[in-house]
């Protein structure tokens, strides 16, 4: 009796896992499923490959299996909070002291970094250091805890810095962004003028002239060369007039009126007193040759003074109708409610997007905060409703980006199912194929990634010879970044390029 106790005892003591297991509940499990002395979070299943199979409701995280509400990739509450189950049943994130949601319910950011519906003013972005401390890091033309003021190099135009070549100082002292017809861009660690390509022409890297201040013949210069373009439009140096300054003031004719000094055709003359002339209803150009108005698309009558059939007037301005969206509560509005109807010379029309909002297509205005980086709203799974996605079923993700139905052992990127051994996580949690420059292909001995030309498969992503800045040892960015579609992305206070 004594030695089949002492068999029991031995037995009940011999469970003996193998490496990268540990025992559970009786069982030898794969370490990578147990977190906190729990399976996969308390929801979800471990598979014979170390992979924890979530719960319907739930995702994948460093921390187990936690409900998606919460999820941001495999961040929960983007590392900086806990997930807690509201009255109504739903989730959110509970964040840690120094961080607050922002523009969802699993993003947690530190508060310093929070400006209104922005971050760091949309002119920086937030960097949580764990030595320093979360902060903004600004822009060239922005300095400050968040952004908030002009740097050295800003000059402040509508509320905007604007770095100062880019910035278009006019003959009376006033200043405008790239000549008033253009936006400044930062490129390849610098800036110039990206002029807008429908009613604009480009003169050098940081000017940018309305086609409204040139004549077809470009030889006869801006303004014909008899004043200067400012806000889309001539102002014309003493004794000249006209939309280009094309007109030398001379005795009137007897269907012209003289206004301060001014052969105006009179058929053209609206309204007038000594300080301002309105002509063509301020809406059309005077043809002072054929004296008569002409007028925008839009509009019609002698002097532009009704809408022509082809167009809506919205607020006391006629709209192409192209431009009108039907709202669903029965009314109209302008580009989405959200820009401006804008004609190039060709006669066609699009829509000049608000600040905040972007151009999906010519028509099209959409909040920023649902246009992913390759212009696609909320991932073509989902609706922009105020400012944000209001993702399909079985979509998440601030673009409904995230697809939960992927076969086992793959992950949604980019719009396909990807096998995990092809799938390259950075530290910021975004995600790439082939770390971006390489292909997944099926091998007869599995998936696996195949680079570019020039590029090399290092520690499980294919890499671009730029990136990598020792070859005896195969060090990419020098160790002090990431190498993110074949360019070095470094950490805060190294070289660009190197990393060094």
């Amino acid at each position: 009796m004594m030695n089949y106790l002492l068999f029991l005892l031995i037995g009940l003591h011999s469970l003996e896992c193998p490496p990268d297991t540990t025992e559970y509940e009786g069982e030898c499990v794969p370490s990578s499923c147990l977190f906190d002395g729990t399976l996969c979070g308390g929801h979800g299943t471990c598979d014979d490959y170390g992979v924890c199979n979530c719960d319907e409701g739930y995702s994948p995280t460093h921390s187990g299996c936690q409900p998606k509400a919460c999820v941001d990739g495999t961040l929960l509450c983007n590392g900086h909070g806990k997930c807690s189950e509201q009255s109504n049943g739903r989730y959110k994130c509970d964040c840690d002291t120094g961080y607050e949601l922002y523009n969802s319910a699993y993003y947690c950011v530190p508060e310093i970094c929070i400006t209104g519906s922005w971050l760091c003013n949309d002119h920086g972005i937030c960097i949580i250091d764990d030595q320093d401390g979360p902060y903004c890091k600004c822009d060239d033309t922005t300095e400050g805890d968040q952004c908030e003021i002009c740097a050295k190099r800003g000059v402040l135009i509508d509320d905007v810095c604007v770095y100062d070549e880019c910035v278009t100082t006019y003959p009376d002292g006033t200043q405008d962004e790239c000549g008033g017809a253009g936006l400044c861009m930062s490129y390849d660690w610098s800036y110039i003028c990206r002029c807008d390509p429908f009613d604009s022409i480009t003169l050098g890297p940081f000017t940018c002239i309305s086609n409204d201040c040139v004549s077809d013949n470009l030889s006869e210069g801006v303004c014909s060369r008899h004043g200067y373009c400012k806000a889309r439009q001539c102002i014309c140096d003493e004794g000249y007039s006209g939309k280009l300054c094309e007109i030398t003031t001379l005795d009137c004719e007897e269907d012209e009126t003289l206004v301060n000094g001014v052969c105006y055709p009179t058929a053209c003359l609206t309204n007038y007193t000594e300080s301002d002339v309105v002509l063509c209803s301020g809406i059309g150009t005077c043809n002072f040759r054929r004296k008569e108005c002409k007028c925008p698309t839009e509009y019609a009558g002698d002097q532009c003074e009704m809408c022509s059939s082809g167009a809506t007037r919205v607020d006391g301005a006629c709209v192409d109708n192209a431009c009108i969206t039907d709202e669903p509560d029965g009314s109209i509005s302008v580009c989405n409610g959200h820009g401006k109807c804008v004609q190039s010379e060709s006669g066609s029309v699009r829509c000049r997007c608000s600040k905040g909002y972007g151009q999906l297509d010519t028509l099209t205005c959409v909040s920023r905060h649902c246009i992913s980086t390759n212009s696609i709203v909320c991932g073509h799974h989902g609706v922009c409703v105020n400012d944000a996605c209001q993702c399909d079923d079985g979509f998440s993700g601030e673009y409904c980006e995230d697809y939960d139905n992927c076969p086992a052992n793959q992950q949604y990127v980019l719009g396909y199912c990807v096998p995990d051994v092809c799938v390259t996580t950075y530290s910021d949690g975004q995600k790439a194929i082939c770390g971006g420059y390489g292909h997944c292909v099926e091998k007869e001995d599995g998936p696996t990634c195949e680079c570019i030309k020039d590029g090399r498969f290092i520690n499980g992503a294919c890499v671009s010879e730029k990136c990598i800045t020792d070859t005896s040892n195969d060090t990419v960015c020098s160790n002090n970044g990431q190498c993110k579609g074949g360019i070095c992305d470094c950490k805060s206070g190294y070289k660009p390029h190197t990393c060094a």
